[in-house]
């Protein structure tokens, strides 16, 4: 994991801004572009979260475990892509 950490502090990267929303406590949250197994995801990382850095959390436009079969420990393949 240590690796992924490093490539992905050298790897560009969007910060989306949150709502302001009274009361809640937000947060940026950094967004690299990626491939999972051959699939365009967003790596994200909330700058506020309960995971450590060992967690990798990825979006896409379709539910990557139905998509590919996964549960939980599946391991998978994520390549860095140009945003």
């Amino acid at each position: 994991m240590d690796l992924f950490n490093k490539c992905l502090r050298e790897s560009p990267k969007t910060v989306i801004e949150p709502p302001r929303i009274e009361g809640a406590r937000l947060a940026p949250v950094e967004a690299y572009p990626a491939f999972m197994n051959g699939y365009p995801v967003w790596i994200v990382r909330p700058q506020i979260t309960v995971y450590k850095r060992d967690v990798a959390e990825l979006v896409a436009d379709a539910r990557l475990r139905d998509l590919f079969g996964l549960k939980d420990g599946d391991k998978v393949e994520i390549e860095l892509r140009d945003p």
